[in-house]
């Protein structure tokens, strides 16, 4: 079911699709990232920033491919124009990511279009 609502997030209201982005970190949170896992049926990971504009923080839920021994994560908001607000979040602090319950520090780096064929 989640696949044919995620389908169409990019038409999505932004308050609906934080409210689900919301509700899917809690789930991640309570079960380490299988239920979440489980339902959009992708990898996973919790992206933890401070927000660069209230500085809180602001836990955001991923789909991530593995490239060696990097995790790769693409800053699409579903396919909508908009760049995400974690996107900006990333150059106030370092972020940090959880997956299967292993919390740890990450560093990003931004892909140049020639490198986006080889991955």
């Amino acid at each position: 079911m989640w696949r044919l609502l995620g389908k169409s997030a990019h038409l999505w209201p932004e308050w609906f699709y934080k409210l689900i982005s919301k509700i899917h970190s809690k789930i991640i949170r309570f079960n380490h990232s299988f239920l979440g896992e489980k339902i959009i049926g992708d990898q996973i990971l919790l992206l933890e920033t401070i927000g660069s504009k209230t500085n809180q923080v602001r836990k955001t839920p991923l789909t991530y491919a593995n490239f060696e021994n990097d995790f790769i994560v693409a800053a699409s908001y579903s396919g909508n124009d908009k760049t995400p607000d974690w996107f900006y979040n990333l150059s106030t602090d370092n972020p940090f990511i959880t997956i299967n319950n292993e919390r740890f520090e990450a560093t990003y780096e931004l892909i140049e279009s020639s490198e986006k064929e080889v991955l």
